[in-house]
């Protein structure tokens, strides 16, 4: 199983999750417009999801695209998964919008 942990910063985007080039999951991508002393805003999203992964060794690849094409952001990240385990694949956007992937 792998589980999948989003921390986003964008009102709406698309995620999709390759395994071995094969697209595995996708999903949309929604976050909440979080006011702060009433002029500034700030758009910030946090999703859990989960899909299943067969045991062996498997390179994920991740893209996000925001719809313009212009912003799409994708990385990949390679693992060991062993049959009935779990594993987390954290993608978190910094303060600059850049994607960044980590496999606990």
């Amino acid at each position: 199983m792998l589980e999948i942990e989003v921390d986003h910063k964008f009102a709406e985007a698309h995620l999709a999750i390759w395994v071995d080039e094969e697209l595995t999951y996708t999903h949309p991508l929604a976050g909440i417009d979080k006011k702060h002393l009433i002029v500034f805003h700030r758009v910030q999203g946090h999703e859990f999801h989960a899909v299943q992964i067969p045991p062996g060794k498997h390179l994920l690849r991740v893209q996000v695209s925001l719809g313009s094409g212009a912003n799409d952001q994708s990385g990949t990240v390679q693992g060991e998964f062993a049959g009935g385990s779990e594993k987390m694949l954290r993608i978190q956007f910094g303060k600059d919008g850049e994607m960044s992937l980590s496999l606990e």
